[in-house]
């Protein structure tokens, strides 16, 4: 059965179930990680957590869903549908139901359980880069540097992103929706609100050309034992010269380093993208979906 998991938030359960399935939707286990270290903070979202049955201890806890005020959905699902039609129940008693996401498996579960509300999904490759990585992806890192060669002159270099290179950031960000995102903004100021969220509380890094920011690429969600990559992108014109596999490698040095695990979700069709993230040593664990309802109930 499904439940509101408020009074289990510091069970070593949820911890345990985390470990071995966060990878699955990194936005849950952050929702968990946030109501751990402050618990009686504002309600931005509700936890349900679902057991085998009234009766089972803790220890089986099989699956997590988040419901955000905004109506954004994180799931983690149980292996058996058999309690779907319940959670969904809760998800709608709490508030409208508006972005659901996770693996395919566990969105197209719910989705299914609500077709009048005319769904469009969207599909990518779910990739994890493994705990034990081949010597090919290890010499890698040996190899890394924070300054690459220099190209047609001008010497390339990864840092980390503060607040002061704010509208560089934006610029590029906005380059990356209209370009991997088909999004075109007419206003950058809701942009803008994001990369501030995200230089306060993600890792941030970006490539420069002297001056010149060509590339950018962040965590954009910090569970428990994982971090999320996303926002990986890099000029056109900058491209194919190996800058973008160097700002991915500074980026993974830093997760690595606090002794986190990588994952990220990247469209099927960004073969440029795929082809750095195999030469990482990420490997496919699965797909991803986020779906967006057309009518809101």
């Amino acid at each position: 059965m499904w439940t509101s998991a408020r009074a289990l938030l510091m069970e070593e359960s949820i911890l345990s179930f985390l470990r071995t399935r966060e990878y699955e939707c990194v936005q849950a286990g952050e929702a968990v990680q946030s109501a751990r270290s402050v618990p009686a903070g504002p309600p931005l979202f509700q936890i349900y957590v679902h057991r085998h049955s009234r009766t089972a201890a803790f220890e089986a806890i099989d699956g997590i869903a988040v419901q955000w005020l905004d109506g954004a959905v994180h799931l983690i699902l149980p292996p058996s549908p058999h309690d779907d039609a319940g959670l969904v129940a809760l998800l709608k008693d709490t508030s409208n139901i508006r972005r659901i996401a996770g693996t395919k498996y566990a969105v197209m579960r719910i989705t299914g359980k609500m077709p009048s509300m005319n769904w469009n999904h969207a599909l990518f490759l779910l990739m994890q880069l493994p705990h034990a990585q081949s010597s090919h992806s290890q010499l890698l890192r040996q190899k890394h540097v924070s300054d690459t060669p220099r190209v047609d002159g001008e010497l390339i270099r990864c840092a980390d992103a503060s607040f002061e290179d704010l509208n560089a950031l934006v610029s590029l960000h906005l380059e990356y929706e209209r370009e991997e995102l088909a999004l075109y903004s007419a206003d950058a100021s809701e942009t803008e609100m994001r990369m501030r969220s995200l230089l306060a509380n993600q890792i941030v890094c970006m490539a420069w050309a002297g001056n010149e920011a060509i590339g950018k690429v962040n965590t954009n969600a910090r569970g428990i034992y994982c971090d999320q990559i996303g926002g990986f992108y890099v000029k056109k014109e900058w491209r194919s010269m190996g800058i973008g596999t160097n700002l991915l490698l500074y980026l993974l040095k830093k997760i690595e380093a606090e002794g986190r695990h990588a994952v990220l979700f990247v469209r099927h069709d960004n073969l440029a993208a795929l082809r750095v993230y195999q030469h990482l040593g990420f490997l496919a664990v699965g797909e991803y979906a986020i779906s967006v309802a057309r009518q809101h109930i």
